[in-house]
């Protein structure tokens, strides 16, 4: 790097060189650390995590404790379907904000050995913030102890990587903080006469800030910048509180801990306050566990869950409850319609929905700022602090040079995908209808409200953006253009999807006109690979272009809905069983991929149908009228089309030489928002914001300029067929890194990459 810098030009004097020279070995070093710093998506080295019970991950594992969860059937759900000391049934808060940074679990503390290099969790079943609390069940790590075990590993990580790349490390990690529940359950109120009780409880919650505030100046002082302090959850609903305190009527909640839990979180708010104007540079975010749960716990019929005061993990006793889950005890067939796991802790359906809120939510949720949101300032502070470190006056002309560079370098770095195909239906149709003559368009308004400042209408049906244009943001891509309309502009992409379409021809004739089936569809893609992206490239740029594209598809629902079911007695309702013409859909799908594997395509993401029942549009058609149900044969096809979907996948990867084929669930998420809207942060599930006319808000069209919802993002549907772009954006959020029930076998991100 150095030496390049240097190399003299045949054209110029050593002179003219040496004055250059500086300029261009700036632009290499910008290059090269910008290049190193897009390495992975997030400035972040590693997550610390300290606490109790709630963020244990085995440590307690080996101490002399009765708070222990090395045994089935704990752990039944995890990554391994074994017990690792974790109080849950899968995964924690922490686990699942680690994978969405891209970074391994965090290491156990008291097995982690040497492995200490992508952080530790600390925590202890147990413990507080006080020596005393949680001695109830043994030994246990408290808070302190807890911190002092960091700088000890600090002082590790200062060997083995040296001062600088240790000091690194310890700025730039996640350092995630939930204690304080065991001081109030198991210390203050753990009987009425407590000797802690001598206090009152405000004397009691501000003799445990002192102590928090400490540990965490401490974990400063060692160099840590980047905090998430989870509040206490609503103590009083757990099952343990309920049968404590004589709770018998559904929906209520033991006062005098919950009571307790909403003083301890308004202190601490007010001392992360303090401390972020005390302690330059710090980010302190304060998670919100406690609405959510106190939510689900009283109504978890409205929040997606069935159960809200019972523990899965049954035990014995009223309300499920007893001190602790028993090995081997039965648990409930489903983990994810309950509230709670076990007596004290939340199902790990409910740790994912915090770490979500925490990942990406509003001030609600985690003020002042979300996870995601640290990095947002990282990459504009980053370039303000390297431009002070150089104070170099270079010409407009070399700055200009420098970002055209750098912006090639930083999309180059952010994935390993030149162009994003899409095909499909309405789902995805970007504007293609707009040149047919059919039904099927959304060219008017207020189709294109939410798109962008212009709000005009753009062919999409939705008030704004779609899951692939939503993905190509993530891809550092521009959105696919309508095939259409798009020119000659196709190197990033091209949108051929068609409102109406579908696998069969004969799909989508309902709204009278024409429309682009799948068939035709890829028929455009070779059309274009041929006479556009060859013609630009030449044929092997243009073939590397298209094996390391992406081909987006979502297909399959008109085939369904406006052919086979459109009326009870259609021809291809006589002709084929549902089995058989099921077959026959995946048949051609089948070959339609093989069509594109012939043109070079490797990387597929083939999405599921969403739950068409419960579309306002078949409610109204099937006269469905009770909150939260939907048309169950049209979810059971639905549901058996995904199914045989998914099966495929492997299938189809095997026979298809060098490609990955990826199922994207779309049916669960939106079959529970529909259910449960209240739950993911709705107000209406069943009726569409574009209103029209008609019960459920659903007419055959969304109508122009028609009146609309005040506000779209309170909405699952945004008209009688589509959901909204908020939901768009929360299934490609969930495609892009999400688990494998939300993408199988891997998810976008890690598709990109391969």
């Amino acid at each position: 790097m150095v030496h390049s810098c240097f190399i003299q030009s045949k054209d110029r004097s050593w002179a003219e060189e040496e004055t250059m020279a500086p300029y261009l070995c700036i632009v290499s070093f910008l290059l090269f650390s910008f290049s190193s710093a897009l390495a992975s998506n997030y400035d972040v080295s590693a997550v610390f995590v300290f606490g109790d019970s709630l963020v244990d991950s085995g440590n307690n594992n080996n101490l002399q404790s009765l708070a222990k969860a090395n045994f089935l059937p704990y752990g039944r759900d995890f990554d391994t379907h074994k017990p690792t000391g974790r109080f849950a049934n899968g995964r924690l808060v922490p686990d699942f904000i680690a994978s969405f940074l891209g970074l391994p679990f965090p290491e156990t503390y008291l097995s982690a050995g040497d492995n200490i290099d992508h952080g530790l969790n600390f925590a202890s079943s147990g413990a507080g913030l006080l020596p005393a609390s949680g001695n109830v069940f043994g030994e246990h790590i408290p808070l302190p102890k807890q911190v002092a075990s960091f700088k000890e590993v600090h002082a590790r990580l200062v060997k083995k990587l040296g001062p600088e790349s240790a000091s690194r490390m310890v700025s730039k990690a996640i350092y995630y903080i939930t204690v304080g529940s065991n001081d109030l359950v198991n210390n203050y109120y753990l009987l009425p006469g407590a000797p802690l009780r001598t206090q009152s409880p405000q004397e009691f919650q501000d003799s445990l800030i002192v102590v928090f505030r400490e540990q965490i100046k401490t974990l400063y002082g060692e160099g840590a910048r980047r905090f998430v302090i989870a509040s206490l959850t609503a103590l009083g609903c757990s099952p343990i509180n309920l049968l404590k305190y004589l709770i018998k009527k559904p929906g209520e909640c033991a006062a005098e801990p919950n009571d307790a839990a909403k003083l301890y979180n308004k202190a601490v708010e007010s001392m992360l306050s303090e401390l972020r104007e005390s302690l330059p540079g710090i980010k302190l975010l304060h998670g919100n566990c406690y609405d959510m749960v106190y939510k689900a716990a009283l109504n978890p019929l409205a929040n997606g869950f069935d159960e809200g005061d019972k523990a899965c993990c049954s035990g014995i006793g009223k309300n499920g409850a007893i001190v602790f889950c028993l090995p081997d005890v039965p648990s409930c067939k489903d983990p994810s319609r309950y509230v709670y796991w076990d007596e004290f802790h939340p199902s790990s359906r409910v740790y994912e929905i915090l770490a979500r809120n925490f990942w990406s939510g509003g001030k609600d949720e985690i003020y002042p700022m979300n996870i995601q949101q640290i990095f947002g300032e990282w990459v504009f502070s980053s370039s303000i602090e390297f431009y002070k470190m150089v104070r170099l006056e270079v010409s407009m002309a070399l700055i200009a040079t420098m970002v055209i560079v750098l912006s090639l370098v930083t999309s180059e770095a952010q994935a390993k995908v030149p162009a994003l195909f899409v095909f499909g239906d309405s789902m995805v149709d970007a504007g293609n209808n707009n040149a047919l003559i059919t039904l099927a368009q959304a060219n008017f308004p207020p189709y294109g409200k939410d798109f962008d400042q212009s709000q005009r209408p753009t062919g999409r049906f939705a008030n704004g953006r779609l899951v692939p244009d939503f993905l190509a943001s993530r891809l550092g891509l521009d959105l696919a253009p309508a095939y259409v309309s798009a020119n000659d502009n196709v190197l990033q992409g091209v949108n051929f999807a068609s409102a109406g379409s579908g696998l069969l021809e004969s799909t989508g004739l309902v709204f009278q006109g024409q429309h682009f089936s799948l068939p035709a569809q890829v028929d455009h893609f070779q059309n274009v690979l041929d006479n556009n992206i060859t013609a630009k490239l030449g044929s092997k740029r243009a073939r590397e272009l298209s094996s390391q594209a992406i081909y987006y598809i979502t297909v399959g629902s008109n085939d369904l809905v406006n052919n086979y079911y459109l009326l009870p007695a259609s021809p291809l309702a006589v002709r084929y069983t549902p089995e058989r013409f099921q077959s026959l859909l995946l048949a051609e799908y089948h070959k339609q991929l093989q069509r594109l594997h012939g043109s070079g395509g490797r990387k597929f993401v083939l999405a599921s149908l969403t739950a068409l029942g419960c579309s306002p549009i078949n409610l109204l058609r099937y006269n469905v009228a009770k909150k939260g149900k939907c048309v169950d044969f049209l979810n059971d096809a639905a549901a058996r089309f995904n199914a045989d979907l998914k099966a495929s996948v492997v299938k189809w990867s095997s026979s298809l030489p060098g490609s990955h084929i990826v199922f994207a669930n779309s049916f669960d998420y939106v079959l529970d928002l529909v259910r449960n809207p209240a739950a993911h942060g709705y107000k209406v599930g069943d009726q569409a914001c574009c209103s029209g006319i008609g019960k459920n808000g659903a007419i055959v069209f969304c109508l122009r300029n028609v009146t609309t919802c005040d506000d779209t993002s309170s909405y699952v549907y945004w008209d009688e067929f589509h959901p909204s772009s908020r939901v768009y954006g929360e299934l490609a959020d969930r495609f892009w890194e999400g688990s494998v029930q939300d993408s199988y076998p891997i998810n976008v991100k890690q598709l990109s990459t391969l």
